[in-house]
């Protein structure tokens, strides 16, 4: 009997990418067929997923669809305030037709929107403790005495990570840092 954790797909039927033409032989760790739970969907409903994720196979990104995500990157460094619209535009003047909505996917897929000004909503609540300033008036002048958490955005070719360290106000030094 076969493994129902294994998945073959026939040769020629593709999963939307046109590259995929041989058999494909696709194992999930950790699932077996064979079980006292109930096979792959008793397995499913104790991990808590659904049977359909069991045997997803996503589609890989394609090549026009990064380049269209890096030059979206390069823009939105250079230009931060500029929204879908006139992302579009830039696209547009590249030589890259896009649509707006297709632009505006693509940011909230990678995580970038546009910094300007929004509307401040929030009002004081009357019984909220205002928490003091520290700092003011205080002169730092040996190690120790003052700490400060720093958090840096770093852009990368495929996505972004976060810097996070810990400085020594008084002698500029980083204690601790983490990527």
């Amino acid at each position: 009997m076969k493994n129902p954790a294994t998945f073959e797909r026939p040769q020629g039927q593709s999963n939307g990418a046109e590259d995929v033409q041989k058999t494909e032989k696709k194992t999930f760790p950790g699932l077996q067929g064979q079980s006292r739970v109930g096979g792959l969907g008793g397995q499913a409903k104790l991990l808590g997923i659904s049977r359909g994720s069991v045997y997803y196979l996503p589609k890989p990104v394609s090549e026009y669809d990064l380049d269209i995500r890096r030059r979206l990157d390069e823009l939105h460094l250079k230009h931060p305030f500029m929204g879908a619209r006139q992302l579009r535009d830039q696209l547009n003047r590249q030589g890259i037709q896009i649509g707006r909505k297709r632009v505006k996917t693509l940011m909230m897929k990678m995580g970038i929107e546009a910094l300007y000004c929004k509307p401040n909503t929030s009002k004081k609540t009357p019984g909220h403790e205002i928490h003091p300033y520290l700092l003011r008036g205080m002169t730092i002048h040996r190690a120790n005495q003052v700490w400060a958490l720093d958090t840096t955005y770093i852009p990368l070719a495929k996505g972004f990570a976060y810097l996070t360290a810990v400085v020594d106000w008084a002698t500029r030094k980083v204690l601790a840092a983490k990527v």
